[in-house]
């Protein structure tokens, strides 16, 4: 084989090893593109959600709002009835745009329309933009305008603590039983973010 042959064939031989290196370079930097895609839209996702998860817990504090509201309106409602005969207190009579129903029924608070505005009463929006509204019910199955009694309403027997700066002298004494409301707070924010919140006042 003479000199020339062999740097011929060398040099041909170094060529298509170029190529094969050539292609494959670009397979990796195919595979190494697409795995930063598939990274950019995880920490996307991840972000949204973490996002979502934020907005939720926000809305679902802001529930409290509705609590406290509800409990300021009736109290203010068992003042006024004080002054009142007791057929003719407040509290024994339905009112929707207060958002206070004087007995339980079946409500579908998942239902949109069952938050109207002259279905439940409004407790405002927070610095968070989130909206809070609130349902009360009086847990009795009374016919309307009828005061509570035992047989119809669930009571809770309250129990106060006196003398509670002398811890040998605490006891419980009864206060005597007080008729039961359930509050359900429908808060909702941003990013069509709705939360429910219950809880029960006596």
């Amino acid at each position: 084989m003479s000199q020339h042959s062999f740097m011929r064939r060398r040099i041909s031989t170094l060529s298509r090893q170029r190529g094969v290196v050539l292609f494959i370079a670009l397979i990796a930097l195919v595979t190494i593109m697409l795995a930063a895609v598939a990274l950019v839209r995880s920490v996307d996702t991840s972000s949204l959600i973490a996002g979502n998860i934020a907005f939720r817990r926000a809305a679902t504090s802001s529930g409290d709002t509705g609590l406290e509201s509800a409990i300021a309106w009736l109290s203010a409602e068992q003042i006024k009835d004080q002054a009142k005969l007791p057929a003719d207190q407040a509290l024994n009579n339905t009112s929707g745009t207060n958002g206070y129903y004087s007995n339980l029924s079946d409500m579908d608070f998942f239902s949109a329309a069952r938050w109207a505005d002259q279905l439940s009463a409004s407790a405002g929006k927070d610095a968070s933009g989130n909206d809070v509204r609130y349902i009360i019910e009086r847990m009795c199955s009374t016919i309307e305008g009828e005061a509570p009694i035992a047989e119809k309403c669930v009571f809770s027997d309250a129990e106060s603590q006196t003398d509670s700066m002398d811890t040998s002298k605490q006891h419980a004494e009864k206060s005597g039983s007080s008729v039961m409301f359930r509050v359900t707070v429908r808060v909702t924010g941003p990013r069509n973010t709705v939360s429910y919140v219950q809880g029960f006042i006596y």
